[in-house]
């Protein structure tokens, strides 16, 4: 049911009228039943909103918001957009990031098309079968931030994801992955005041404590949100630390023509002895052995990694007139890998069936520097009877990294999957300084603009793309550019439905052909990633429902023979076609659904080695799905069960096929709102991995099997002052 609202001659006028109903099951959850609802004339309709930019408004049941940012063409309701996406909010990050060991990867698990591959050490996920990690995740709008490790979430608001290659709307990034777009945005000061306390107990003996204060002053022009953290202790896993520590403030200031927003944060992540992936890729095995016991560690004492992060990020919008207004974005990020001592590549190879592994160990202080700008111009006008919303754009992305020890230090670690015993000879110089690896300079134009004529909504855009890659051990700079087109289409025949379709594309920067080939020291052009996309969205207000047909082509390089020489060019080809259904909403007053499928079919279409051409691209399974159920008896009790199912994936191992078995997880939590006093306090209680699974879980384009955590138990209280 919903409630309609009016004012009639100053009095308030309510009148409850029947909902279609939805959703026999996933699968049919699209399909609305028909319905006629009454028509009401009404004199005059009044609406508050928040005067705070871009406060969003949660769907019902809270799990998902109303509307997210697309890049240039600003933020959009759900049912406006030309592709999949999937608008994470402030209630599923608190839900969902409450073991510190998968923040980011465990909200972010949420969205069907996502599926995660991390462990306490790596937040890394895929994204429609494209390999992805916090390296490409965008906070406010600005890249290259973050580096692949543990993210804390205590600071973000919400999260924005669009499902497929998003460069057209979002412009250059290092480190881009192709799969889709991952927007973090911060919490700024709301309307209310807040100052929340927090402390929560998770895995064997991780304590954490957290603030969070929110205000707004003169005249609520100005406004400030401070959040900081402190974690410590050992996970679920035996003998593995974590310890967290951050700190950030979001100042921000509006006017009727003007919004500024300054975020400041700093964070200090220190994992030990987290070690969870494996490398099944020795031609002694004739399987995938059994996942061990996961609450078992399989790391070398003494192995350990730290993370130092400073960022800045500055974004300002400036209407120059009702239908003209200048942004500019900007970011500036710096990473300190210290304290790294671990198994090369972080992981390890599993060399016979029996569950013996063996990997070198180093010590690689690393470092990377990162700086983004972008400015541009947004224009409203009018031809004839169609609305153009142009937007044109500038930015430019600049990239430094320094990695491996300078000396450099190696041992050697050995183990058992089953005995859980490891040793090690770890050479005691280590490596003191980072050396520097290279850098380089990605910049481009993007145009775009969306006509509006009645129903109809059509995007038409492009973006040009330039980089400079210099790296120090070649002493070779590389300069490639690209186009990437973008067309979309959204016609909505009434207010409960839209169909789009869209293609869009994205690309890397070249690629320097090595020693090995007749045509060493060529420059390959960018690998270029097309995609189309046509779908269905339906709502009635209460669920939002998202069903989509997707087709990804995308470049990759290919060996060839040619007069007894062999080349390498960008000759070859992978292809990923699916379904992807989402929905988020209320079913039911007292229940709720939020979750949906992905069914993919990846393919390698070209390749230089036969035997994969026609099969599955490796460590990508067919079939996942995400599903969380919430029920809510009354104002202070919650109940919820979230289950996660990922599909077998193949591993191919010496033109051999083995295969990672599916895994169906369920994870169960208990929300209690209560009075300590006079204060408000909310309780958690969540149950990750409930019936305590031991499995892996593939990586796609890799043979890795990532060891899952064992069950963890989170409690929290938050205490409103």
């Amino acid at each position: 049911f919903f409630t309609l609202t009016g004012r009639r001659g100053g009095a308030v006028m309510k009148k409850k009228t029947s909902a279609a109903v939805i959703i026999a099951a996933i699968s049919t959850s699209f399909l609305p039943v028909a319905s006629q609802a009454a028509t009401y004339t009404l004199d005059e309709i009044i609406v508050e909103g928040d005067r705070n930019h871009e406060i969003t408004q949660q769907l019902p049941g809270g799990y998902e918001n109303k509307s997210g940012s697309i890049g240039i063409l600003g933020k959009k309701d759900t049912m406006e957009t030309p592709f999949q996406q999937n608008n994470i909010s402030q209630k599923s990050i608190s839900t969902f990031a409450s073991n510190p060991s998968e923040q980011s990867t465990s909200v972010l698990v949420n969205v069907p098309s996502v599926r995660t591959a991390g462990n306490t050490l790596y937040n890394d996920f895929s994204i429609r079968g494209q390999n992805a990690n916090a390296y490409q995740f965008r906070i406010n709008g600005i890249p290259g931030l973050l580096t692949q490790t543990n993210i804390p979430m205590n600071m973000i608001e919400s999260v924005d994801v669009i499902s497929g290659p998003g460069i057209g709307v979002t412009g250059v990034q290092a480190k881009e992955s192709a799969g889709g777009v991952i927007n973090l945005i911060t919490k700024r000061a709301g309307a209310k005041d807040i100052m929340d306390y927090t402390t929560f107990f998770s895995g064997r003996s991780t304590w954490g404590n957290m603030i969070d204060i929110s205000r707004r002053f003169a005249d609520n022009a100005w406004g400030i949100r401070i959040n900081t953290a402190y974690i410590n202790g050992d996970t679920a896993i035996r003998d593995e630390k974590e310890t967290q520590k951050n700190f950030s403030i979001n100042i921000d200031h509006q006017t009727d023509r003007s919004f500024t927003n300054i975020f400041l944060g700093y964070r200090d992540t220190h994992t030990e002895r987290a070690e969870r992936y494996y490398d099944f890729s020795s031609k002694a095995l004739t399987r995938i052995p059994p996942a061990p016991d996961s609450s078992n560690n399989y790391a070398f004492k003494g192995q350990h990694l730290g993370m130092k992060t400073w960022m800045a990020i500055f974004n300002h919008v400036q209407k120059l007139d009702d239908t003209f207004k200048v942004f500019v974005n900007a970011g500036y990020a710096y990473n300190n890998g210290y304290d790294y001592r671990v198994d090369a590549s972080s992981r390890v190879n599993i060399i016979n069936d029996a569950g013996d592994f063996t990997r070198s160990m180093v010590n690689e202080p690393f470092a990377i520097r990162n700086k983004y700008i972008q400015i541009g111009a947004n224009k409203i006008f009018n031809i004839g009877a169609v609305k153009n919303d142009l937007v044109v754009s500038f930015d430019k992305d600049w990239y430094e990294a320094r990695w491996g020890a300078s000396p450099a230090s190696k041992g050697t670690v050995t183990g058992n999957l089953y005995t859980g015993q490891v040793g090690y000879d770890f050479i005691t110089e280590e490596g003191k300084r980072a050396r520097y690896s290279g850098d380089s300079q990605f910049y481009g134009w993007t145009i775009a603009d969306t006509l509006s004529y009645r129903k109809w909504d059509v995007t038409i855009g492009a973006h040009k793309h330039t980089a400079r890659v210099y790296s120090a051990s070649s002493k070779i700079k590389t300069v490639t550019d690209a186009v990437s087109p973008l067309f979309a289409i959204v016609y909505k025949p009434s207010r409960n439905w839209s169909v789009f379709g869209s293609h869009s594309e994205s690309f890397d920067q070249g690629t320097i052909v090595g020693n090995a080939y007749a045509n060493k020291g060529d420059i390959l052009d960018p690998a270029k990633t097309k995609s189309n996309e046509l779908g269905i969205k339906y709502t009635n207000g209460n669920i939002v429902t998202q069903l989509s047909y997707f087709d990804t082509k995308q470049d990759s390089k290919l060996e060839s023979e040619s007069n007894g020489n062999t080349y390498l060019r960008m000759n070859g080809e992978t292809r990923y076609r699916g379904i992807q259904l989402s929905l988020s909403g209320k079913v039911a007053p007292k229940w709720t659904l939020s979750g949906g499928f992905m069914y993919l079919d990846s393919e390698y279409k070209k390749n230089s080695t036969p035997y994969y051409n026609g099969k599955s691209v490796i460590g990508t399974p067919d079939w996942s799905a995400v599903l969380t159920v919430e029920y809510t008896p009354n104002k202070v009790w919650d109940i919820w069960g979230r289950m996660i199912y990922t599909g077998s994936a193949p591993v191919y191992n010496h033109e051999r096929t083995f295969h990672i078995d599916s895994s169906t997880i369920f994870d169960l939590g208990i929300r209690y709102r209560s009075h300590l006093g006079t204060k408000p306090v909310d309780y958690n209680l969540t149950v990750f991995n409930l019936f305590n699974k031991n499995y892996w879980m593939p990586r796609a384009t890799y043979a890795y099997g990532i060891l899952s955590n064992p069950r963890a138990f989170c409690f929290s209280a938050t205490v409103h002052f």
